[in-house]
């Protein structure tokens, strides 16, 4: 929320210059208010206290309820901040603010083309002199600023949508994953006669469900060796959903399900000869937890196209 609080204070700036033009209009003042109800419900927003173990902090953190609600309150501030910049610093603050954004767009977008036709004469030949004090002419370039604050909200809404969407799935696969394999280590220790991991050659001080769990725990190591190097390639993720994090628990998990069943495929018999040390075994635990790469390729590419797709 930090990121709102800092916007919110950096329209307050803007406002309180906007307010302090001679003689507004009885329209003027009323924007102005509703620009000023905006941003306080905004930073009202973020800075509520929430309880960290609490269901409320569990449902914003799932469906991004108060962060959402927040930067929609800004959105519309900024728009209608933008609408009533005609003058002075404040035309000057959200021209270069519209222009920004513009280059969040592509080259070719016709919204950006029509700024940037209507904006640089107006940033080169009014705003660059020190002595503005006449509003602009009725062909100002407001409504383009808008049009592209718009055009880039949406396509900031959409990232922040996809990305959240993508976390809780990713959060939703951990738990799948770690119920299963804690499951499969219930079973063994409650059923011992249903021989679902091997055991290796000269092991009878270990039961089987405790070599199931040291097969979790050296998957989950592999899963990490091969983690650690496609996760620092991933960049930094900007915003509120920070996915990255969840995608590597993901991957670490995956690695010691593969593990498990690589060593149940090679210690069956009907395969091989079994295992024929504990050393071996988590050898090849190691391996299989390794191997989780070619499972989750197709999560990172979906989170390569998410990150790709942000303003």
């Amino acid at each position: 929320m930090q990121d709102v609080v800092a916007k919110a204070l950096s329209l307050y700036e803007l406002l309180a210059l906007l307010k302090g033009a001679p003689h507004p209009s009885d329209s003027q003042v009323k924007v102005t208010n509703e620009i000023a109800r905006l941003i306080t419900e905004a930073d009202s927003i973020a800075t509520h206290e929430v309880p960290f173990l609490s269901w409320r902090r569990l449902a914003d953190w799932w469906f991004g309820g108060r962060v959402e609600d927040a930067w929609m309150n800004l959105h519309e501030a900024e728009l209608l901040l933008t609408g009533e910049a005609v003058e002075g610093r404040v035309l000057q603050t959200m021209m270069e603010n519209a222009f920004s954004h513009a280059s969040r767009l592509s080259a070719d977008d016709p919204v950006r083309q029509r700024l940037e036709d209507e904006g640089h004469r107006y940033l080169t030949g009014r705003i660059g002199s020190t002595t503005i004090s006449s509003p602009l002419p009725a062909t100002s370039p407001q409504v383009s600023m808008q049009a592209v604050l718009q055009r880039s909200f949406q396509q900031s809404d959409a990232y922040h949508r996809a990305a959240r969407a993508f976390r809780n799935r990713l959060v939703i696969t951990i738990i799948v994953t770690l119920v299963v394999a804690v499951s499969l280590v219930i079973i063994q220790w409650r059923l011992p006669t249903a021989k679902i991991i091997p055991l290796p050659a000269g092991t009878t001080d270990l039961s089987r469900w405790a070599v199931m769990l040291l097969v979790i725990v050296f998957g989950t190591l592999g899963a990490l060796i091969t983690t650690i190097p496609s996760m620092a390639a991933i960049p930094r993720v900007s915003g509120p959903y920070n996915f990255p994090l969840q995608q590597s628990f993901v991957k670490m998990f995956v690695g010691s399900l593969s593990a498990l069943v690589g060593v149940v495929v090679i210690g069956n018999t009907g395969v091989a000869s079994g295992f024929a040390s504990l050393q071996s075994l988590l050898g090849v635990a190691i391996v299989f937890g390794a191997g989780q790469q070619a499972v989750t390729q197709f999560l990172d590419k979906r989170a390569g196209e998410i990150i790709a797709s942000a303003p």
